[in-house]
């Protein structure tokens, strides 16, 4: 008589019991590393964003935005900007004219230059009240910080400096 192979269902229990007690103790610390990774893709998109808007000044010689959007779905800068409206995304774009606001682009000329959606849920970014300029020598219109946190304990700080050099931290 020839045995038969196989699984019996308490070997079948066990494997099952095994892995929900991994996928319990796995997954919180997964869900935390994808928000650490969200946050760092954030930051690091906006860095280099702001290292564009500053080398397009320079390259252009011109003045150059970047500006929170005035919608999540706007292509155009906010009016009024607030800290939180950086949640809606930002721009960056050329500023020839020197209105505070993107020109109108033509058609070898595309403007904006990047536009960027906000961060998402448990996201939060929140950035100066205002637009920031740079100038065609590469300078910045002034001090900005801009502040990025997750879920977790961690956030990411990005400043401008008035010189226009851009740092970032990890906190």
């Amino acid at each position: 008589m020839q045995s038969k192979r196989g699984f019996t269902l308490i070997e079948l229990m066990v494997i099952v019991a095994v892995v929900a007690v991994l996928a319990t103790v796995g997954l919180p610390s997964f869900s935390q590393f994808v928000q650490e990774m969200r946050l760092a893709s954030t930051a690091n998109d906006l860095h280099s964003d702001l290292l564009l808007a500053r080398s397009e000044s320079i390259r252009r010689n011109s003045r150059v935005l970047l500006c929170p959007r005035a919608s999540t779905t706007s292509a155009r800068c906010a009016t009024t900007p607030a800290a939180d409206t950086w949640m809606n995304g930002w721009l960056v774009c050329y500023d020839a004219d020197s209105d505070g606001a993107c020109d109108a682009p033509t058609g070898t000329d595309p403007n904006p230059v990047r536009v960027r959606s906000g961060p998402s849920s448990p996201l939060k970014l929140t950035g100066p009240a205002a637009s920031l300029t740079f100038f065609p020598v590469g300078n910045a219109s002034g001090a900005a910080i801009f502040t990025m946190a997750s879920g977790t304990s961690s956030t990411r700080s990005i400043m401008v400096a008035p010189s226009g050099s851009v740092t970032s931290n990890r906190n």
